[in-house]
């Protein structure tokens, strides 16, 4: 949350791309936000991904309110209701889990949630993550521009107001995030990886749980019947892991090292491929990644997107920056670049949006 992006988010290049209809990619920002509603909107929308021809991910939109009640939105209706969900120092701003889920039950697929996220320390991202629901109660986010530990903690934050059933209380009972999200990832199960040996075919280890799993080869019993490939799980350290993995003689070492360990049943998912503990309820990230990569619309409009980003990124120049110089002739056919006054009244609304 420390790296500033400001120059990324307010440069030249980026409002031409959005302004030429070309692909534009998702990326956060950690500038102060101005506490307008209108604001807020804008801003997110000059961070936001655009895609070019083709395919685009929904957004959710900034007029997602259940009674349609005339307002100063973009498109003269009443502004999606915001939230901020709170607990330990961290606290998330998003439209509220009410709307999410309405819009969600229209759209099946993966769709874009803005979020605006303050740590302990104080730090703020501006940012947006892609969401899809696999079932009541179970949700997949990542965030998009952004990773590393912040990634972690935004993600597992929105999953859990989304997947709770008094989201006003989810961060509150979440616990530590991040060890949340190490939980939520370890139920995505262990990936193997091969081995040279007579009778192992592949290992693998899973920091969380401290379970090293084994599959042995296929092969035939002594009166020639196919005797299937099976996954062991065995409570040893990383060290037992590794020395195993990088054995030459790597099923001695699963004798000497391994064998009698405590063990634990697994199963094996038969769309990834992966293992994992059967007390687990596995999430299959198979499933999550093709969710995550079909978007829902094809052919989507998105020039008042366009137009809207274009509009945040004038306004957080305007705030970030001092003022500029004589413009270039080359800005515009009057000789000037449009002002953010000039982009309201084209966008039929006044400058003083809904606080």
């Amino acid at each position: 949350m420390s790296r500033r992006e400001a120059d990324l988010d307010l440069s030249s290049a980026r409002e031409e791309a959005l302004l030429a209809g070309e692909h534009v990619p998702a990326i956060f920002t950690t500038d102060p936000d101005s506490g307008r509603i209108g604001d807020w909107w804008d801003a997110h929308s000059s961070v936001a991904e655009w895609a070019g021809e083709g395919a685009a991910f929904p957004k959710m939109p900034g007029d997602w309110t259940t009674n349609h009640t005339p307002r100063r939105a973009d498109s003269g209706l009443r502004r999606t209701h915001r939230i901020r969900y709170s607990s330990n120092g961290f606290s998330l701003r998003m439209p509220s889990a009410a709307s999410i889920h309405r819009f969600a039950a229209i759209n099946r697929g993966a769709f874009d949630i803005p979020v605006e996220a303050t740590n302990a320390e104080g730090r703020t991202v501006t940012a947006w993550v892609r969401t899809v629901q696999h079932q009541p109660g179970s949700w997949s986010v990542s965030g998009l521009g952004f990773g590393g530990v912040t990634d972690a903690q935004v993600s597992e934050g929105v999953a859990s107001v989304l997947e709770a059933r008094r989201p006003s209380f989810a961060l509150r009972r979440a616990g530590d995030l991040i060890e949340k999200h190490r939980q939520r990832v370890a139920d995505e199960g262990t990936r193997l990886r091969g081995l040279r040996s007579g009778w192992i075919s592949a290992v693998g280890y899973s920091d969380t749980d401290g379970l090293l799993v084994m599959r042995t080869r296929a092969t035939t019993d002594t009166h020639g019947n196919p005797v299937p490939a099976k996954a062991y799980g065995s409570m040893v350290s990383r060290e037992t892991f590794e020395e195993l993995k990088t054995s030459d003689r790597p099923g001695t070492i699963y004798n000497l090292m391994v064998k009698g360990s405590p063990g634990q049943m697994v199963r094996t998912c038969p769309t990834c491929s992966r293992v994992f503990p059967a007390a687990r309820a596995h999430t299959c990230p198979a499933a999550v990644g093709l969710a995550m990569h079909n978007p829902g619309v094809v052919e989507q409009d998105q020039q008042a997107g366009r137009r809207v980003a274009v509009r945040g990124i004038h306004r957080r120049r305007r705030r970030t920056r001092p003022p500029a110089g004589p413009a270039s002739p080359n800005d515009t056919a009057s000789g000037e670049r449009p002002s953010v006054e000039d982009l309201d009244r084209h966008e039929g609304r006044d400058a003083g949006d809904e606080v």
